[in-house]
Formats: structure tokens, C-alpha cells, sequence
């Protein structure tokens, strides 16, 4: 269940741009030039039309893989519904050719434990899979609740990362994090995503 919190409406607003790496693909022209059959050019432009729109337009929810497999859907999950509605309120969270990540609230789990939720968002122009990055989350005064953090989101159980998607990262949290949490000076937060390293998925 989502537990929300005061100090976590403020630090929703913070967004923290990471740009990936992007391998520009240049081609090289050869003297001879062989024309593409106009269908085959028409449905590249439609899925080139498509990705674009996707990119820059609103931001959707992305269900995690293994939720889908076990049957989790917006209609019977509280928790999407909340997500849900929270990147609707956002629908132009991100920046174009970039990966951002979004702390968005805390969670408990079914075991009591707490996690910190937030969300992956991929406004880069291909699918991202397998990515990992490190996480720092504190306040200038030092207090800090994930230093250099090493998150990891495997695909097998997440799914790939959808151009103009956001997906949801649950982050555990111990007890003395948590803790941490609740001293932290919201109006000094500091947030970053450094490290950012990922794989493109094929078509």
C-alpha cells in the first residue's frame, strides 16, 4: 500500500535529468544508391512518426512485467491507480533524449518493510532494457537517506522500458533509512542520478 507522505509531496517535484549516452548511427553514402519501395518507406516513416510522438508526447504508465504475469492490472491495483494518476497530474515529466528519474513516495510492503518508490521515465529516442544507475538522496545539511546507491532494473522481471513510458523502481528501505527519511530538510533535499548505464532493445 502507498503510504504518502508530507515530506514526499515536495519531493515529488524532483526531477533529476540524466542523459544516457547516445550512440549517433552516421551512414556513410556509397555512389550507388538503391531506392527503398515506396511501402517499406511509408511504414518507416509511420513507426519513425510513431516513436517521435512518443517521446515528446504525454508520458503513460508502464505495468512491470511481473505483475502483468500475475495478473495485476490498473483496474484491480491501488497502487498503479495511484501511479496512474500521479503521471496523468505529470504528463510532461522528463526531457527529450533523456532518462529521468522521479521520486514520487514511500510504500510498505505485504512482509512491513518500506520502500522508497520512484519512477523510471524514457524520453530517449529507442527502448531501454537492463538499465542501472546510482541513486544519492539527502540534504545539504548531510543527512542522507541512499548515498551512491547501485540500482539495478532487470528486464526479465520489469519488462523493457517503452519510449515515452514510466515505470515503477521500488527502492528497500531499512529502518534507519527510513529514519533518515523523516529528518530530512525537504526545502535542501538533494537528489542525483549519475552512472546511468543501459541497453537498447531491439525492434
Amino acid at each position: 500500500m502507498m503510504k504518502r507522505m508530507a515530506l514526499l509531496l515536495l519531493a515529488a517535484a524532483l526531477c533529476v535529468l540524466a542523459a544516457c549516452s547516445k550512440e549517433e548511427k552516421q551512414e556513410t553514402s556509397s555512389e550507388t544508391k538503391t531506392e527503398q519501395p515506396a511501402k517499406e518507406k511509408a511504414s518507416k516513416n509511420e513507426e519513425k512518426s510513431q516513436e517521435q510522438a512518443n517521446q515528446e508526447g504525454p508520458i503513460q504508465l508502464q505495468i512491470l512485467k511481473e505483475d502483468q504475469e500475475a495478473g495485476i492490472t490498473l483496474e484491480n491495483s491501488k497502487i498503479y491507480q495511484q501511479l496512474d494518476q500521479f503521471v496523468k497530474t505529470n504528463p510532461n515529466m522528463g526531457t527529450k533524449d533523456q532518462f529521468t528519474v522521479v521520486i514520487v513516495d514511500t510504500s510498505e510492503s505485504k512482509d512491513g518493510k518500506s520502500n522508497l518508490v520512484l519512477l523510471g521515465v524514457n524520453r530517449m529516442s529507442e527502448t531501454m532494457r537492463n538499465y542501472s544507475f546510482t541513486f544519492t538522496f539527502g540534504d545539504k545539511h548531510g543527512t542522507y537517506v541512499l548515498k551512491d546507491k547501485e540500482i539495478k532494473v532487470d528486464s526479465k522481471t520489469s519488462g523493457d522500458l517503452q519510449v515515452g513510458h514510466a515505470q515503477p523502481i521500488k527502492v528497500p528501505l531499512t529502518e534507519a533509512e527510513m529514519a533518515q527519511l523523516k529528518k530530512l530538510d525537504q526545502n535542501q533535499a538533494i537528489v542525483k542520478v549519475e552512472n546511468i548505464e543501459a541497453e537498447r532493445a531491439e525492434s
